[in-house]
């Protein structure tokens, strides 16, 4: 069992933060959550000394971990998540809409459960974000799909055009570089 740790310091989260990310972990295969202790929600103003300081390397980039949205830690295994960088500082209309705001949370989550997966049960050799970013589409679309099937089911007879759109783009780009 995952425990969801909420340690906020002068600010106050949306409300519907907490009932997504155990949702999010609900319907999250079991396999993927082993090993992982706890999910920390917080902001930056309730990070240690130690992490407002700390770096992190983000696609050959020093970046500082109060301006990541998200973090995973390996001793002991846990995901914090700064729910101010991730929805911005002040709530706005979106996120009474269940989508946007589960999609949102859930890709910072999924990126970090990404990361988790990859050092304890599925080493892939690669650039470490890019392989947290495929578990990230992976794992956000098939909950999106599964929570929200009533609004992707319109959109699935154009999954083939927006497929032949991104590889067009994708072609395009690389003749550019």
């Amino acid at each position: 069992m995952v425990e969801i740790i909420e340690d906020y310091k002068d600010y106050e989260p949306p409300a519907c933060v907490l009932r997504s990310i155990k949702r999010m972990v609900r319907h999250t295969p079991e396999k993927y959550l082993q090993g992982l202790e706890s999910i920390r929600l917080t902001n930056a103003a309730s990070l240690s000394r130690r992490d407002r300081r700390g770096k992190t390397k983000w696609k050959g980039k020093k970046v500082k971990l109060a301006d990541c949205r998200g973090w995973c830690s390996y001793d002991p295994s846990r995901i914090v998540l700064i729910i101010n960088n991730i929805y911005g500082p002040e709530p706005k209309w979106y996120l009474s809409i269940g989508f946007l705001s589960d999609f949102l949370l859930g890709e910072v989550f999924f990126h970090e459960l990404g990361h988790h997966i990859h050092k304890t049960q599925s080493p892939k050799y690669g650039e470490r974000e890019n392989i947290a970013d495929k578990w990230e589409k992976w794992l956000k679309w098939r909950y999106l799909g599964r929570r929200y099937w009533y609004i992707l089911l319109p959109l699935k007879p154009f999954k083939p055009v927006v497929r032949w759109v991104i590889r067009l783009l994708g072609a395009q780009r690389s003749k550019r570089h």
